[in-house]
C-alpha cells in the first residue's frame, strides 16, 4: 500500500529547530532580566531622590541635621535577620550592618505623615554582603566641607548611573568612601544632604 507524498521531519531538522528555539529563549530571558534590573534601579534612584528632598527640607526648616552623629538606615520595614541584634537592618558590608534609628525617623516624621518607601529587594554583593535601602552616614567631608551627612544606596550591576552628581567624599566609613563607584559587583551611589 502506498501513502501520499507527505514526509516527516528528519532528526537533524528537528534538532536544528530545537537549537534555534533554545537560542531564542536564552535571548528573551536575558533581555527580560536586563529590563527588570533597569526597572528596579530606576525605582531605587527615584526613592533616593524623594529621601534627598525630605532630608534637605528638614535641614532647611529645622536648621540642623535630623541625626548629627552615628550611622543608621533611613526608613522602616527592613529585614531583621542580618546580625545578632533583633532589629531592622540594612546595608550589610564587610561585617558592618546599619540599623534603623527610631530617633532619626521620628525627626523626619515632623515633616511628613509617612516616610518615603524604598524597594525592599536587596542588591546582592560579592562575598554574601547585601545592599538594601539607604544608609545615613555622619561625619563626612564632602567636596572639602567637613561634618556633612551623606547617604549611600546600591544599584545592581557595574557602572550604573546613580542620578546624582559625583562627589568627592571622605569620612568615618571603615571600608572607604565610594562615590558613584563600583564595588562587589554593584554600583554604590552617594548623595549629600544640604548644610544646615
Amino acid at each position: 500500500m502506498k501513502y501520499g507524498g507527505s514526509r516527516g521531519f528528519t532528526i537533524v531538522e528537528l534538532l536544528i529547530v530545537i537549537v534555534i528555539i533554545g537560542i531564542l529563549a536564552v535571548l528573551v530571558i536575558t533581555a527580560y532580566n536586563g529590563i527588570q534590573v533597569r526597572a528596579q534601579n530606576t525605582q531605587r534612584i527615584a526613592a533616593a531622590k524623594e529621601w534627598q528632598k525630605l532630608l534637605n527640607a528638614y535641614v532647611n526648616q529645622e536648621g540642623k541635621y535630623p541625626l548629627s552623629t552615628g550611622n543608621a538606615c533611613l526608613g522602616e520595614g527592613y529585614p531583621t535577620d542580618w546580625d545578632a541584634n533583633p532589629d531592622q537592618d540594612c546595608h550589610r558590608l564587610l561585617s558592618t550592618t546599619r540599623h534603623v534609628s527610631s530617633a532619626l525617623n521620628n525627626e523626619l516624621k515632623k515633616l511628613v505623615s509617612s516616610l518615603p518607601s524604598f524597594p525592599k529587594q536587596p542588591v546582592v554583593l560579592s562575598g554574601g554582603d547585601l545592599g538594601l535601602g539607604l544608609s545615613y552616614q555622619t561625619g563626612n567631608t564632602v567636596d572639602g566641607e567637613a561634618n556633612r551627612i551623606i547617604v549611600h544606596f546600591w544599584l545592581e550591576g557595574l557602572n550604573q548611573s546613580c542620578g546624582f552628581p559625583i562627589l568627592t567624599t571622605s569620612g568615618n566609613s571603615t571600608t572607604a568612601a565610594y562615590t558613584n563607584g563600583n564595588y562587589s559587583g554593584a554600583t554604590l551611589c552617594t548623595f549629600a544632604v544640604n548644610t544646615p
